[in-house]
């Protein structure tokens, strides 16, 4: 057909179907079209197309494929004959639209086929909305953290991801799954759905706590909220929100055990605790009742008057009870405890001393009430007395004691004057006449006569030792001390420095632990370590490679001292007995010595707030520990 018949064919088309359908089209959200067997667009009318954003004359006379490509498959089976309904959609400008579109054989032209397009966009966008508002539905349900049912008839129509979960069954299994097979018993199911059927029935929402069983049979605590889907119509079902608060439960159960157990302790207590507010006792324990010789199961007898009130509270009268509340509230308000002893007095009248700490209770900004411990002090009060009349006693047994002690002090200093004094001049004479004896008349003696005045020469000489002794262990609770730093390292060196000139042909290793110093008299601490390694240097006399070390050895946080050798040693049974005056382990024979130097080292040390204890075994050495307070 020539460009001129085509233009003729479509210009009588229009003009038959304008006559034909006149201005309707134009109106309706829909277009109607023509189209020939080669798929030209030979007559088109309606307000369908501003949607698509065209117009009659761009569409007359194009290839319909050229603007709704996808209608090429549904053209071809329309001239074949057959009617096809489907869908056309696109884009105008970005804005999405959609049309649903009927093809079929044009009964006055055996050639051309019509169409009709109605616009559905609005409904098409209304079911993608809903769609997306269907997803989201779904996307919340499944994300939720509380499970989720839908239950028709007793069985299980619906549920999401959390409920599943809870359960420990998979979606598919859970379907047309009967309630009762997530309760522990037929018993538990049926007191449940029991209670809930006439309330759900009703319209009425359904609460329980209680017990349900997962898939494996395990139990949990849960909390149930059930109502009917459709409160108007009950039988569509209902929707159930299930909740896992085992744990809640669990520390719910605690905290009762706890309450449970301070509740108690409260009531069993031997210390009387209330809790009052306003002038009234809010709450209280039975000893709070005892402890004023009411009957603890009886009800507080409280006044509305507060000039009666302060018998409720247990004060003798309305004067101390003033007194009281005044200085409490001082305390009470900066948020400290009270605390106080007063008299307090009972039902019947009697006095009893009283020991109270109260605490002010804050909750938010605003006091709740002072909480009040009571303990009866009625005895520690009457022992207090009693101790203050012995401590008066013991005041004038002290001075009593204390005269007799300086009495004692006098005759013990008279006594030293006389062994100084009274003492040594025979002592002297016998010494010096055995000594002439020896030099003189040794001559006409006889062996034995000789022994005897050597024995009689010696025996003066320990006496004299003996003397010496005695006198320097009484001057040792009587010398003044002047307290230093005093380096005992270099103090235990001098000593030693003066036995090895005495005896420079012994061979003895002596180990003296650098920078040892304490807080003390240095003339004293010097007796001390000459006493110590003195006997340290005697006792190794006849030990093949004898050691002597000095070191510290702190004691409970105090400093403390050793000297150990490896000498002759002792016993520790008579550990006890070293430190006694004149008390010796060996016999003048083995080693010499009077048996005071222990005992003045003792002294010195207490002297010093120390303490002083030895260690040994027979033939391989001994260890006198010494401890020196800092504090004097």
């Amino acid at each position: 057909m020539s460009t001129e018949a085509l233009d003729r064919e479509i210009g009588q088309t229009e003009t038959n179907t304008t006559q034909r359908y006149g201005g309707v089209l134009e109106h309706m959200p829909a277009f109607f079209y023509r189209v020939n067997d080669r798929g030209i667009i030979t007559e088109c009318h309606g307000h369908g197309l501003v949607r698509m954003g065209l117009s009659q004359d761009e569409v007359v006379g194009r290839d319909i494929t050229g603007i709704f490509p996808e209608i090429a498959a549904d053209l071809r089976l329309a001239l074949e004959g057959q009617p096809v309904s489907a869908e056309l959609s696109g884009k105008t400008e970005g804005r999405q639209w959609w049309f649903h579109n009927n093809l079929s054989r044009d009964g006055s032209k055996d050639s051309d086929v019509s169409g009709f397009a109605i616009d559905i966009t609005a409904q098409r966008q209304a079911e993608e909305s809903l769609k997306r508002v269907s997803a989201e539905q779904e996307m919340v349900l499944d994300n939720a953290e509380i499970g989720i049912v839908f239950l028709k008839d007793g069985v299980v129509v619906r549920s999401n991801t959390h409920y599943q979960k809870l359960f420990g069954w998979e979606e598919e299994e859970l379907f047309g799954q009967n309630t009762i097979s997530f309760f522990p018993s037929q018993a538990e199911f049926e007191e449940a759905w029991g209670d809930a059927v006439p309330l759900l029935t009703a319209g009425k929402a359904y609460q329980r706590e209680g017990n349900m069983k997962r898939r494996d049979g395990s139990v949990f605590w849960c909390r149930n909220l059930g109502r009917a889907a459709d409160p108007a119509n009950p039988e569509m079902g209902q929707i159930w929100l299930v909740e896992d608060i085992s744990e809640r439960k669990k520390a719910k159960d605690e905290l009762e055990q706890v309450i449970a157990e301070q509740e108690l302790i409260l009531e069993n207590t031997e210390v009387a605790i209330f809790m009052s507010k306003d002038r009234k006792v809010l709450r209280s324990n039975r000893h709070y009742q005892m402890l004023f010789g009411r009957d603890p199961e009886a009800e507080i007898v409280q006044s509305d008057d507060p000039s009666q009130a302060y018998k409720a509270l247990g004060f003798p009268d309305q004067e101390s009870y003033q007194q009281f509340g005044q200085e409490a509230y001082e305390v009470l308000s900066t948020g400290e405890t009270y605390k106080t002893e007063r008299q307090m007095m009972k039902e019947d009248g009697e006095l009893f001393w009283c020991r109270v700490l109260g605490k002010n209770v804050i909750q938010g900004d605003t006091s709740a009430g002072v909480i009040w411990m009571l303990e009866d002090i009625t005895e520690r009060k009457r022992a207090e007395q009693e101790i203050l009349e012995l401590n008066e006693q013991l005041e004038d047994r002290v001075t009593w004691r204390t005269a007799e002690l300086e009495t004692a002090n006098r005759e013990l200093e008279a006594f030293t004057y006389s062994v100084s004094h009274d003492l040594r001049a025979p002592l002297r004479g016998i010494a010096g006449f055995s000594q002439i004896i020896l030099e003189d008349y040794s001559d006409v003696l006889d062996e034995q006569g000789q022994h005897y005045a050597q024995r009689i020469w010696k025996g003066t000489q320990t006496m004299g030792q003996l003397i010496d002794g005695f006198l320097k262990l009484s001057r040792t609770n009587k010398e003044d001390m002047s307290l230093e730093e005093v380096d005992l390292s270099e103090l235990a060196q001098s000593v030693v420095d003066d036995l090895k000139s005495n005896e420079p042909d012994r061979d003895v290793t002596i180990n003296i632990e650098p920078g040892l110093t304490a807080l003390g008299d240095s003339g004293l601490l010097h007796a001390v370590f000459d006493n110590l390694i003195g006997n340290a240097w005697k006792f190794t006399g006849k030990t093949e490679n004898p050691t002597i070390e000095i070191g510290a050895s702190d004691e409970d946080d105090v400093p403390g001292f050793f000297v150990r050798d490896n000498g002759a040693g002792f016993e520790m049974g008579y550990a006890e007995k070293l430190f006694d005056p004149f008390q010796r382990l060996h016999g003048p024979h083995e080693f010499e010595g009077t048996g005071i130097g222990l005992a003045t080292v003792q002294r010195i040390i207490h002297r010093h707030n120390g303490k002083t204890w030895a260690e040994g075994e027979v033939d391989k050495g001994a260890t006198f520990y010494f401890t020196i307070s800092r504090k004097h």
